[in-house]
């Protein structure tokens, strides 16, 4: 029923044209005008769908990426493919999975993991501007470990950084683009699929 409402709501918007873009806070992400016109000094997130996203960076042409790539990273310096599995991983360290909450517990994947918000940290400089949002996953399969909760709060308590959110994936473009807007140093990592 909710599919039938949501498809027909959204044909009305359309058809009376009172929005532009006409579905700004729908699923998948399209990041309204004023956050595409806003003047920024790192990337944004135009669009996202599930496995597919739209990253605006900004230049002197105001750079678009498109991507089919599931995972990225992004920080005040830029951003990049993000292989989930391997980076800010030291040599020993447990390789990160998917926590997929369904399965039975001795199946279950460790969810993001504290090497990874490490890695994502490793230039930049203890502040409290400093923003941290971690994705979960469009249908939270991914997860986060206990273990990175904790090390996020941590951060945060030494004032080595001002704030950290855990969001579902579908949450963290707009979360993201207010950060960026907002002139914070915001370092993300979005998984767009599971």
């Amino acid at each position: 029923m909710k599919k039938y409402t949501l498809i027909m709501g959204l044909a009305c918007c359309v058809s009376c044209d009172t929005h532009d873009p006409p579905i700004l806070n729908a699923w998948p992400y399209i990041a309204p005008k004023e956050i595409l016109e806003a003047p920024r000094q790192q990337a944004i997130i135009q669009e996202l769908d599930e496995g597919k996203i739209t990253i605006r960076v900004p230049n002197d042409n105001d750079l678009k990426q498109t991507s089919d790539n599931e995972d990225w990273l992004f920080t005040p310096q830029g951003c990049k493919e993000w292989n989930y599995k391997e980076f800010g991983r030291k040599p020993g360290e447990q390789e990160m999975g998917h926590l997929w909450p369904k399965r039975p517990k001795n199946k279950q994947g460790t969810g993001v993991l504290p090497y990874a918000i490490r890695g994502l940290l490793e230039n930049a400089k203890s502040s409290t501007d400093i923003v941290v949002i971690v994705s979960t996953g469009v249908h939270d399969d991914l997860g986060i470990s206990n273990l990175t909760k904790d090390y996020l709060q941590k951060l945060k308590d030494s004032d080595g950084i001002g704030e950290y959110y855990i969001l579902n994936s579908k949450e963290v473009p707009k979360k993201h683009n207010e950060c960026v807007i907002a002139g914070k140093q915001v370092y993300t990592l979005l998984h767009t699929t599971c």
